[in-house]
């Protein structure tokens, strides 16, 4: 279960994040997630899941469509040298996303 509460606050929404729990529950199962390649390991993923959680309080309330876009010019930005291509970034970005939003 993610670790993201939200919250009222002065009558605006509010979301917090444990983002360091979050890195660890994908530094245990990221091999055996839908985006894992073999030869990758945690700390090429983390850049990018660390964009997502970032992502995700700035962007609180917007769907994850809607925002992607904007996402790829940061990361190809912050991170020339980065192993993974956007199609990769991409798929950790909406999975991490999925993993934050609220259960029904």
């Amino acid at each position: 279960m993610a670790v993201a509460i939200e919250m009222q606050h002065a009558s605006r929404a509010c979301v917090m994040l444990d983002r360091e729990r979050e890195l660890e529950f994908w530094k245990a199962h990221y091999a055996h997630s839908p985006f894992h390649q073999p030869g990758y390991t945690f700390h090429d993923y983390e850049p990018a899941l660390k964009l997502a959680y970032d992502a995700y309080l700035k962007y609180h309330g917007q769907r994850v469509e809607e925002v992607v876009a904007q996402l790829r010019d940061v990361f190809l930005r912050d991170h020339p040298r980065s192993r993974l291509d956007w199609l990769q970034v991409r798929g950790i970005v909406l999975a991490a996303w999925q993993r934050l939003q609220p259960s029904d």
